[in-house]
Parts: structure tokens; C-alpha cells; sequence
């Protein structure tokens, strides 16, 4: 199911870009990545949890460094790279007992059917 919707979200944003101004597609295309967002995550076993969500934050981190890089804003970026950096630490600290890689945390389940 994930592969499907997930090329929906594509299809929806490459529609957004050639027609911006349908807000409609904006929102869908956001709904549409909020569940998508929640069929990656589900899957993912309780030991892996922590291992994940700093993943996650590292990548919030990277989002806010392009963020700033797109409004030219040095603290923005600077605030982005230290969120990364922590967030990135955190989760190789978080994934030693589970021995396994940072991709592996995330993608070891998907696709899977539960």
C-alpha cells in the first residue's frame, strides 16, 4: 500500500509544480504524506523505536538547514546543522545495542505485509 501512495504524493507534487496555485493539491498532497509518513513508521519493532524517531529529528534538522539556505537566514542553518548533528548522533548512539545501520532501522520492515 505504501508504494502506491507514495506514488500518488510524487504524482501530486509534480501536479503542484507545474500548477501552483490549486491549494487543493497542496492539502491532499500534505494528508496524503501524513499517512504515508505513519505506513513507514508503524512497522518499525520497539527496540528500533528510539533509533528512529533521532533519525527522524536529524532529517527535521536537514529540512530546517535548506530552509534557511532558501531564506538566505545564517541562524536558520546554523540552527539546522546543530538539530542534525544531534539528531544523528543520537540515533547511532541509540542503534548500538540493536547492531544494525541507520537505513536499515528504517527500511528493515517496509514493504512488509504485518
Amino acid at each position: 500500500m505504501t508504494g502506491p501512495l507514495a506514488a500518488v504524493t510524487l504524482g501530486m507534487l509534480a501536479y503542484l509544480i507545474l500548477y501552483p496555485p490549486i491549494s487543493w493539491v497542496f492539502a491532499t498532497m500534505i494528508a496524503l504524506g501524513v499517512v504515508l509518513g505513519g505506513l513507514l513508521l508503524l512497522p518499525i519493532g520497539a527496540a528500533d523505536g528510539p533509533a528512529a524517531i533521532a533519525l527522524l529529528n536529524a532529517l527535521s534538522g536537514l529540512a530546517m538547514c535548506v530552509a534557511g539556505s532558501a531564506a538566505r537566514d545564517g541562524v536558520l542553518v546554523m540552527a539546522g546543522a546543530l538539530v542534525a548533528a544531534a539528531g544523528f548522533v543520537l540515533s547511532l548512539v541509540a542503534r548500538v545495542p540493536t547492531g544494525r545501520s541507520p537505513l536499515a532501522v528504517l527500511l528493515t520492515a517496509f514493504g512488509e505485509p504485518n
